[in-house]
């Protein structure tokens, strides 16, 4: 089969998000307009999985907090029973806005997950422990259910700051659990990722003392993720995922790439250089999404965001499908997806897809 050509790739990539959301391929989960619309009522979370070891049920439709702007939006995701809440000292106002949506929850019936950068700054023990204690100050709780190495590495698996800080951070009651989330080669926009993410969330597998994996897992990006599953299956450790529509994510990196161009600061050569190839190396990532996309006649992103969240809510490995909501639209079309999976249609064509690639 021909290959897209760059300037349809472009098209697709651009196209607005402003179709049908919650809609399925092939038009499962569409509904005929007859007359006047009855008001639903809203959504709400029909599946929870045990996320490994922990013994948490949590929601499998996640909230991811990155550029999260409106409290009042996780409000409501906790209304509808979403329980599983991942954000990272990174994601700007982020924790603060937890703080004000959960202060009022119990809390033990929230899974919040936050996660530390290493690349940055100092990371000793003192530093790392007191980085942690901020995020629950601005969380406003007293502890945090799973604290991740952002973006890990192979060799930050046995960072000694952060093994340090995080042994005296659960005996103090402040931490529960550990993980690591890895973006993979593929994801390089997102950060550092030099090494496949298999080989380093086995790494973290076999060191024994993380509890929760956070990965990449999508219908384009297969075997890693499955080699993944089964792993921590085998091991019973939490599987949660990230980036399960490739191309909402793309949309993400080139506004926010857009806006910081717009915004007037100085962009060092050397930089601009290095960002507009991680665009068109994600681009070229994404594009295999367009061939699905037009070979199956997907007539709007809702579609694709929808068939993409019920191929990774199939797999039962998956615990949790953490999305990027950050809108009470997306949020009720995400958590109208709970508890579905593929149908025998879909699970064909996804098929017949990969064996195209």
């Amino acid at each position: 089969m021909d290959k897209p050509s760059s300037l349809n790739r472009r098209n697709f990539i651009k196209t607005s998000i402003a179709g049908t959301i919650g809609s399925g391929v092939l038009g499962y989960g569409q509904e005929k307009a007859a007359g006047p619309q009855r008001e639903r009522s809203e959504p709400r979370i029909k599946g929870y999985r045990t996320l490994g070891r922990t013994g948490f049920k949590v929601s499998d439709i996640g909230f991811g907090a990155a550029g999260f702007s409106n409290a009042n939006v996780l409000k409501q995701a906790i209304a509808m029973g979403v329980n599983y809440i991942d954000t990272a000292e990174g994601y700007g106002q982020s924790e603060t806005l937890i703080g004000e949506a959960i202060k009022d929850v119990p809390r033990g019936s929230l899974f919040v997950t936050t996660k530390l950068f290493l690349y940055r700054g100092e990371n000793t023990r003192e530093s790392l422990k007191a980085k942690v204690c901020k995020s629950l100050e601005k969380m406003q709780t007293d502890y945090v259910d799973c604290l991740m190495i952002h973006s890990c590495s192979l060799e930050q698996v046995t960072h000694e700051g952060f093994h340090a800080a995080a042994k005296e951070l659960q005996a103090e009651g402040k931490v529960r659990f550990l993980g690591i989330s890895n973006h993979g080669i593929e994801q390089k926009m997102s950060g550092p990722a030099e090494e496949p993410m298999d080989q380093v969330v086995a790494s973290a597998v076999r060191d024994g003392r993380f509890d929760v994996m956070l990965f990449v897992y999508n219908f384009i990006l297969r075997d890693p993720g499955e080699k993944i599953l089964a792993l921590c299956k085998e091991n019973d450790i939490g599987a949660t995922l990230m980036k399960i529509n490739p191309v909402d994510n793309y949309r993400f990196y080139v506004e926010r790439w857009e806006n910081f161009k717009k915004s007037g600061r100085q962009i060092d050569d050397k930089i601009r250089a290095q960002q507009e190839k991680l665009l068109k190396d994600y681009e070229a990532y994404v594009g295999r999404a367009e061939e699905f996309r037009n070979r199956h006649k997907i007539s709007s992103d809702g579609q694709l965001r929808a068939a993409a969240i019920r191929f990774a809510l199939s797999n039962p490995l998956v615990h949790s499908a953490c999305i990027s909501i950050d809108n009470f639209e997306l949020l009720k079309a995400c958590v109208a997806l709970s508890g579905t999976k593929l149908n025998t249609g879909e699970h064909a064509l996804l098929g017949d897809y990969e064996e195209s690639l």
